[in-house]
């Protein structure tokens, strides 16, 4: 009788346990809300979608060099496959800005893999043909940021603030700039995350056109010494990754300094190597370590 008490009781707890633990899992699975973005599981939270841009590319990567000289249309289309299963979870989240960039990254490497430019204009053409469609599929934050592109000053003291703020620090730093660390429109807190998403203001403000002209530079050096091991590169895999890579450094640049000059909608894109942040810090000097990675086995690859 004991006995049978005991193996109930301990069944019990087992079952307990074992709800216990579902429970916990389906919270995981859930994920929480930031900034308006609810992560379907937290391992796609939009910090961790960002991080994966790379090897989203990665995967495209490994399945181009296995087909060599032997690629097909169909190839192609599962290449397009493969890129449109993430881009699909991330926007389901909703974080289109993060969806867009891993999108782009996806896109990169199948172009620089032979894309025919046949195909390459159809997609363009169907892409424009769809964007009443994805208009109308779109989240009213995210239609409202689109809105407030073409017209801040629509909203000035509302939807339009954070970018009219931006402009404002841009131009205000003149030519030489205000100075390190004499920024008004920064210091007094006007910008929105002046240490991450916004931080291009805070430099031109305080660097003015001539610093931005040189980080302009920088900027295009690192792309183009990226293309080119991506040119010298050995095998098909590294040449995809290096151009990849470069591509995606190139997009994480344009995007940002577009974003805080109001020529594109807001998103959450770093500065590459001056926004503040782990994750993209991370990210990208992972990238940058495969880079030197690529041009040092460059010659051993090649024997």
């Amino acid at each position: 009788m004991m006995t049978l008490v005991a193996d109930s009781a301990f069944g019990i707890k087992r079952f307990w346990l074992g709800r216990q633990k579902v429970r916990r899992a389906r919270l995981y699975c859930v994920g929480t809300a930031k900034s308006g973005t609810h992560s379907i599981c937290s391992m796609f939270s939009s910090n961790v979608a960002a991080a994966h841009e790379p090897q989203a590319s990665q995967l495209i990567e490994k399945y181009f060099d296995r087909r060599e000289g032997v690629a097909r249309r169909m190839d192609f289309a599962v290449a397009g496959l493969l890129v449109l299963v993430p881009v699909a979870l991330i926007a389901r989240q909703p974080d289109l800005g993060t969806a867009l960039l891993v999108l782009a990254a996806g896109f990169f490497v199948i172009f620089f893999a032979g894309l025919p430019w046949i195909w390459l204009g159809a997609m363009i053409g169907g892409a424009l043909a769809l964007l009443p469609v994805a208009w109308m599929l779109m989240h009213d934050y995210q239609r409202n940021r689109i809105l407030t592109l073409v017209d801040p000053m629509s909203d000035p003291l509302g939807k339009g603030f954070h970018t009219l703020q931006a402009m404002i620090a841009i131009g205000s730093g003149g030519v030489f700039g205000k100075g390190w660390m004499q920024g008004t429109q920064t210091h007094m807190e006007f910008i929105h995350e002046r240490t991450s998403d916004f931080i291009f203001a805070v430099y031109s403000e305080e660097f003015g056109l001539v610093g931005n002209l040189l980080l302009l530079i920088l900027f295009l050096v690192l792309v183009a010494r990226a293309l080119a091991i991506a040119h010298q590169a050995a095998t098909p895999f590294t040449r995809l990754l290096a151009s990849a890579i470069a591509m995606i450094l190139f997009t994480f640049a344009f995007v940002n300094m577009a974003m805080v000059s109001g020529i594109l909608p807001v998103v959450g894109v770093p500065l590459p190597f001056i926004s503040y942040g782990g994750t993209s810090l991370v990210t990208l000097s992972l990238s940058i370590g495969m880079l030197m990675s690529i041009q040092h086995h460059r010659a051993l690859v090649q024997t």
